[in-house]
């Protein structure tokens, strides 16, 4: 053995009799390593772990290790992965001296899911391993005293005598009740003569966004706040070394709690190497998620003093910039970013991770059946940008109401600091949404995320099977300084930074009463460049270029024309299509596209005449005739007209068509003839298109024969 830090460790699996050693290189290594998505891979060929089963016999199969002489100081680290233990316990690490004789045994009872020690001479140590999948087992003697490490967390000490100095170590199934069957893994076998600790997992980059630079909290006391944790963890490959427990078993701490569970955060992250890598703290299901501070009487959050541990007031200086660096353990000056993912309820909390899944399997938000709206209330800041042409670069739908207004749409919601929410706006509307912001919980009543009574409408949030994936709230009254800025975190998000990144980046005092309720590795992706449509317009002069009724993606071309974008059957539309690139930059102007529903389709509208188009539009009487024109501007066949009726009226009688007339070739028009007497009669026109396209025109002045003095020019074609 080397003195010092070094260790020697062991990770692959030798079969071997009761009694048989196997002896190997002091100098060998593990051929197993723990990767970023939090998984045990082979990389040196000789298999993945040990799986062990548990046998008929009392006594199994192990592995030896000779340290060569006595260790009166040494640190035996496994990993225990439970498994499909039950009945009883099973004793899957020993210690043995020179002579044989018994110093320690680390074993797992299935009945309590707890791992013990016993230790030479009588003492015991334990600790709860309930719902963890992996459990970094480390037992330490130094000194005259022993101590029980679970997940880097002390389980408890004792003194023992140095007497019985351990020489030889077994792993494997040492003992085992006469009742216990199942089987179990075991990995990362490391010896050394100080403490071990979980194999740290080296990040595999800078940005905030790597899992390896994250830690997760959790309430060791709780085995659904274990089980939550380890399934994040596999969700997101958080590395198990980065799991950290600390106590729990309530909602508000006291102000000396309170600083035990940061001095706890920093121990472990002090113990483990991490404090330089560590730059996001998550804290989980059934954490303590608040201060009650006693000189105020008001809540503040727990993330307010794991944002900045020892710093007063922080000021984020990457929220400062007028440029938009993405957060770096470089350059966020010692702070962190910190979120929550709590409910009621351990499947309302795991129901948030589900809706983040789900919003990152949807793609691109903000086009097709994925848009997301944005509802803005009375932060100014927040409403100025909801009119100004930079929200356009997120592609969000934008609705603008009075703070804390009822929401009928998924999606974003924006609003002002209340005490309480609209009626209906936590109600049961389907579908997932994105992200809301703020909420407010007035301090006084000792409300918080996880009160469940009808009154605490925060606990209710996340309750049921649908609701948001993520929001910012407050504990009490803040500065709107403390929000984030919206165009910066929208524009985080637009550049694909997660939602821990996009919050940071835009807070500019990280470390208030105001915190992020979410999966911070979330990303939430929101379209740029692709094709704004608008519409239907019946006329031009209402077109408002800032509210899009559909935006599509840079690859779709086709949209349909469904629910707000209908007309009504016989009606003509103008809808416009602009292409916007990814800079949300307009290419090519705005290009108009005029459509006519005919029953449940829609087909091209006929281009109508130059001539006649006005009210009351009148006719040439020549003598005892009158002489009837329609004119296009171009021919008339590229105006899509296939057909055209001339109809008339005469006074006291029913309409009727009169003539027809079929365009052909490059004919841009044609004129018809009719006799006149003495009766009052009008005339219009009927245009119909191969597709079922209709077009009338106004009726004419009324005409007749005593008028034949009225004759008006009309210079055909002419608009």
């Amino acid at each position: 053995m080397t003195v010092g830090s070094t260790y020697w460790t062991q990770g692959f699996w030798g079969e071997g009799a009761w009694g048989e050693a196997f002896w190997f290189d002091p100098g060998a290594v593990s051929v197993m390593e723990q990767t970023t998505q939090a998984a045990f891979v082979e990389s040196g060929g000789a298999g993945v772990g040990a799986s062990v089963e548990i046998g008929d016999e009392l006594t199994g199969s192990y592995l030896e290790h000779d340290a060569g002489e006595a260790m009166g100081a040494f640190s035996c680290r496994v990993m225990l992965r439970p498994g499909d233990v039950v009945g009883g316990a099973v004793g899957f690490a020993r210690g043995l001296d020179a002579e044989g004789g018994e110093t320690f045994l680390l074993s797992y009872d299935a009945v309590s899911a707890t791992v013990r020690a016993r230790l030479a001479g009588g003492g015991w140590l334990s600790g709860s391993a309930a719902s963890m999948e992996w459990v970094c087992v480390e037992l330490t003697v130094a000194s005259g005293g022993a101590e029980l490490w679970l997940q880097g967390r002390s389980a408890g000490s004792v003194s023992v005598g140095t007497e019985t100095a351990t020489r030889f170590f077994w792993l494997g199934m040492v003992e085992r009740d006469s009742a216990t069957s199942g089987a179990y893994a075991l990995d990362e076998w490391a010896i050394g003569d100080a403490y071990v600790g979980p194999e740290r997992v080296a990040p595999a980059s800078e940005l905030a966004s790597d899992p390896a630079r994250w830690v997760v909290l959790y309430d060791v006391g709780s085995s659904g706040s274990a089980a939550w944790a380890t399934e994040y963890r596999r969700r997101r490959g958080v590395p198990l070394a980065n799991l950290i427990g600390v106590r729990g078993g309530q909602e508000v701490l006291d102000e000396t709690s309170y600083e035990q569970v940061i001095e706890e955060v920093e121990s472990y992250l002090d113990r483990h190497g991490l404090v330089g890598q560590v730059v996001g703290v998550l804290v989980g299901y059934g954490v303590p998620g608040f201060v009650r501070r006693a000189v105020e009487d008001v809540l503040d959050p727990l993330s307010a003093g794991l944002t900045a541990i020892g710093q007063t007031d922080p000021v984020n200086e990457l929220a400062e910039q007028n440029v938009m660096d993405r957060p770096t353990v470089q350059n966020m000056g010692g702070l962190r970013i910190v979120a929550r993912v709590d409910a009621a309820s351990l499947a309302g909390t795991t129901a948030m991770l589900d809706r983040a899944g789900a919003i990152e399997a949807q793609g691109p938000l903000g086009v097709g059946e994925s848009e997301v709206y944005l509802s803005v209330g009375g932060l100014a800041e927040v409403a100025a940008w909801a009119q100004s042409a930079n929200r356009q670069r997120t592609r969000l739908r934008v609705e603008v109401v009075e703070a804390f207004e009822s929401m009928t749409d998924d999606g974003v919601f924006w609003g002002e600091a209340e005490a309480s929410p609209p009626v209906g706006f936590l109600g049961d509307q389907a579908g997932t949404r994105v992200f809301g912001l703020p909420v407010h919980v007035d301090g006084g009543t000792g409300l918080t995320l996880r009160s469940t009574g009808s009154a605490s409408w925060v606990g209710m949030l996340f309750t049921g099977g649908e609701g948001y994936a993520a929001m910012g709230l407050s504990s009490r009254e803040s500065s709107p300084a403390m929000w984030p800025g919206i165009e910066r975190f929208f524009e985080a998000l637009r550049r694909g930074w997660t939602l821990g990144e996009a919050w940071f980046a835009s807070t500019r005092q990280p470390g208030g009463t105001v915190y992020l309720v979410g999966d911070p590795l979330l990303h939430v992706t929101l379209a740029a460049g692709g094709w704004d449509v608008y519409g239907p317009l019946s006329r031009l002069e209402m077109l408002d270029d800032q509210s899009p009724q559909v935006m599509l993606g840079a690859e779709e071309r086709v949209v349909e024309l469904a629910g707000e974008l209908t007309c009504e059957p016989g009606d003509e539309a103008i809808y416009l299509v602009r292409r916007v690139a990814d800079d949300e930059e307009a290419e090519g102007g705005i290009h108009p596209a005029r459509v006519q529903r005919v029953g449940d389709d829609y087909v091209p509208a006929l281009v109508g005449p130059v001539w006649p188009v006005d009210d009351q539009w009148p006719v040439w009487v020549e003598g005892s005739s009158t002489r009837i024109g329609v004119w296009w501007e171009r021919p008339a066949r590229q105006a899509l007209v296939g057909e055209v009726e001339l109809w008339e009226e005469v006074e006291g009688t029913a309409a009727a068509m009169v003539d027809v007339w079929r365009p052909r070739g490059l004919e841009t028009g044609w004129e018809a003839w009719r006799g006149i007497d003495g009766t009052r009669r009008r005339y219009r026109w009927r245009m119909t298109g191969r597709q079922g396209q209709e077009v009338w025109t106004n009726w004419s002045e009324w005409v007749r024969l005593e008028e034949a003095d009225e004759v008006v020019l009309q210079l055909w074609g002419q608009a």
